[in-house]
């Protein structure tokens, strides 16, 4: 079991209110987004090409062990109130999973999406999707030298661990918006990137190299998919070449 201290929430907080959910992403001042965007070069452009929009925010990290309920501010005035359900920590809080079920908006039902044109055998097998959500947190360190970041999981990580408070990188994918998500920056731990999925860009990708004949060809390999996908390789090629050593995760 990767998880070794289980927080029971429910069981040592009270319950608050809608107006006492605190939020877990923390706006930011144009000049901090300025720094920011100054500091990111590469890792921003890379993290926001698929955004339909996007904003780059600070996480309260410490929410997800302490509150009973958390708000999340996404675009054009829309947000959610979610309420913790689980909470999993290993012994050391280097990893932190914390699932929640949306109090705000309202829980969407089998027959509610059934009513939309949904067959009922994949309503059900979306429905824990819509009305939870998972969100992952990871403990990084970070040098301010080469402004890299550096997972718990490689021996850097000791090496660039700061006596402050600790640094995670947080990661949850909203599917109940059709694709809303958080994102870590690798040269900036402190900041996270909220995106909006664009339509226009998104692409599918095989989980698996296609054979000859493959059915599933007509879905990835049409016309509009190849010129996305070709369109995104040259948008990489722009960038330049990634700032990271080829073995920076052996470091």
């Amino acid at each position: 079991m990767r998880f070794l201290l289980v927080v029971l929430l429910g069981c040592f907080l009270p319950l608050p209110s809608f107006a006492e959910s605190a939020e877990l992403l923390v706006p930011i001042t144009d000049s901090e987004r300025a720094i920011v965007e100054a500091n990111s070069p590469y890792f921003l452009p890379q993290e926001t090409y698929f955004a339909k929009q996007y904003r780059i925010v600070r996480v309260n990290t410490e929410l997800l062990l302490n509150a009973k309920q958390i708000q999340i501010t996404l675009f054009d005035g829309q947000s959610v109130t979610l309420e913790a359900v689980d909470v999993e920590a290993d012994s050391k809080v280097l990893d932190i999973a914390w699932e929640g079920r949306y109090l705000e908006p309202h829980y969407i039902s089998v027959d509610e999406l059934v009513a939309g044109d949904m067959d009922r055998k994949a309503a059900e097998n979306v429905l824990p999707d819509l009305n939870r959500l998972r969100i992952f947190a990871s403990q990084v360190s970070f040098d301010e030298s080469t402004r890299l970041t550096y997972s718990h999981l490689f021996p850097k990580f000791q090496k660039f661990r700061t006596s402050g408070p600790p640094l995670y990188g947080v990661t949850f994918v909203l599917q109940r918006f059709g694709g809303i998500e958080l994102r870590s920056l690798a040269s900036d731990p402190e900041h996270h990137v909220l995106i909006e999925y664009d339509p226009e860009k998104v692409f599918p990708l095989p989980s698996d190299p296609l054979e000859p004949g493959d059915a599933r060809a007509a879905l990835f390999e049409n016309p509009e998919n190849l010129r996305k996908r070709q369109q995104y390789r040259d948008f990489l090629e722009s960038l330049g070449p990634d700032p990271r050593s080829p073995d920076f995760h052996k470091e």
